[in-house]
């Protein structure tokens, strides 16, 4: 079944701003990194908090309309676990290879897999049926660039966090996001690292 337009858009969208925040890690440093992000990370939360007021918001409710997701639990929500996936990182991972290895498994891992496991995924995986093989196994072949920045620790790391995504993220009533959790898997891993 071919998936909805908003939701390629979605992750175009996704993969593009993964990569502007790469670059300008890699061209201007991670204190220009942290001081776009702080300032992005508020913006989305502002958005996500007038939504929950159902406050109409231009040009934004027109974004929204067009790549948010119909089962989301909030209008933002999605962007705002990926900016504070983002910031996490920034913040706490000290070096700057580590970071941009990170930074690209989040932005583009993520965003080829649904990209590919919702156009052309049709095998499930035994323990999430939500998820592809095809999707995981493009989440770690794009991933696999990494390699140039971090050697073969950034491709375990890659290869952990193609796990992680293709877990089932709900449990009960509580869904996590995977913009979160291999947030926190590239955190521990390269933090574990050294």
């Amino acid at each position: 079944m071919k998936p909805p337009a908003n939701e390629t858009m979605r992750q175009l969208y996704h993969i593009f701003i993964g990569l502007c925040f790469i670059t300008t890690l890699l061209l201007f440093g991670k204190g220009m990194l942290l001081f776009l992000l702080m300032p992005c990370a508020l913006f989305v939360l502002c958005i996500v908090h007038l939504k929950h007021l159902h406050a109409r918001i231009p040009i934004v409710d027109d974004l929204l309309l067009r790549m948010e997701r119909t089962d989301a639990p909030s209008q933002g929500a999605g962007s705002l676990w990926y900016v504070c996936g983002m910031l996490l990182l920034a913040s706490f991972l000290q070096n700057d290879a580590a970071l941009a290895c990170s930074l690209f498994i989040l932005a583009i891992g993520d965003g080829v897999s649904t990209l590919v496991g919702k156009h052309f995924g049709k095998h499930p995986i035994p323990y999430n049926k939500k998820k592809t093989m095809e999707g995981s196994l493009a989440f770690f072949l794009s991933c696999t660039p990494v390699f140039f920045l971090g050697g073969l620790p950034a491709l375990l790391v890659a290869a952990a966090c193609t796990v992680v995504e293709s877990l089932p993220h709900d449990f009960g009533k509580i869904r996590l996001d995977d913009n979160l959790t291999i947030s926190l898997a590239c955190l521990l891993l390269f933090g574990a690292m050294g």
